[in-house]
């Protein structure tokens, strides 16, 4: 129904959607029919392209459906998910999300097989030095406790993806049980 579209809307309203065109008449024709399931496929197939995604503070949900999509969720513990594509989950900063059990983003849906990516090239590995910094990934080694290093770690709850020595950011990617260099841009 348009009270659902509307819903919808004022959530996308909290940040942005790049390149998201609506026909009138598939809006009107989902509305009336009553049935939330319409609204839904309306933005599915709205999203099915190469969207760019921005969130703002808060708990944002973004769901890139089909498409080489870029989402960045921002501060707030994020719910984030690229679909089919090569999607690029982007990080520019260690308050976006934090390795604080309820303001960390999660990652559902992270493949390596469809070149997704964690762009983390924005975020300082080592603020100490002059310049930005990349991160030297370690794989599932333990810290060596310097600054600059990047490790993924498996546990229960998922796959997490920490950086600088010690845990000054986390991310969880759910059902991924190995990460490699590739799988990021440093």
């Amino acid at each position: 129904m348009i009270n659902e579209i509307s819903r919808y809307y004022q959530q996308v309203l909290i940040g942005s959607i790049t390149g998201l065109s609506l026909d009138f008449d598939a809006v009107y024709a989902a509305g009336k029919t009553g049935d939330p399931e319409d609204d839904y496929a309306l933005f599915r197939d709205a999203l099915a392209g190469d969207d760019i995604f921005f969130g703002s503070r808060g708990n944002d949900y973004f769901d890139g459906f089909a498409g080489n999509d870029k989402l960045k969720g921002g501060i707030g513990a994020d719910k984030l998910y690229g679909g089919i594509g090569a999607d690029t989950f982007i990080f520019s900063s260690t308050k976006d999300s934090t390795s604080v059990r309820g303001d960390r983003d999660t990652i559902y849906d992270f493949s390596s097989r469809q070149k997704d990516k964690i762009d983390l090239k924005a975020i300082d590995a080592n603020t100490k030095a002059k310049g930005n910094q990349t991160f030297k990934f370690i794989y599932s080694h333990e810290f060596h406790k310097k600054a600059g290093e990047l490790r993924w770690e498996k546990t229960k709850g998922g796959t997490y993806v920490y950086g600088d020595g010690k845990a000054d950011f986390s991310i969880v990617l759910k059902d991924v049980t190995k990460l490699s260099k590739g799988d990021f841009y440093l």
